[in-house]
């Protein structure tokens, strides 16, 4: 479930900023086997 309106802080952007760049990777590291 989303919620609307939650706050983020600048830490929890930032750990999420670097999640999404290491799935970014994760997924071009293996683009190749998918077609």
């Amino acid at each position: 479930q989303i919620v609307q309106g939650l706050e983020i802080d600048g830490f929890s952007r930032e750990r999420m900023t670097h999640t999404l760049n290491e799935l970014l990777e994760e997924r071009d590291g293996v683009k190749h086997l998918l077609g």
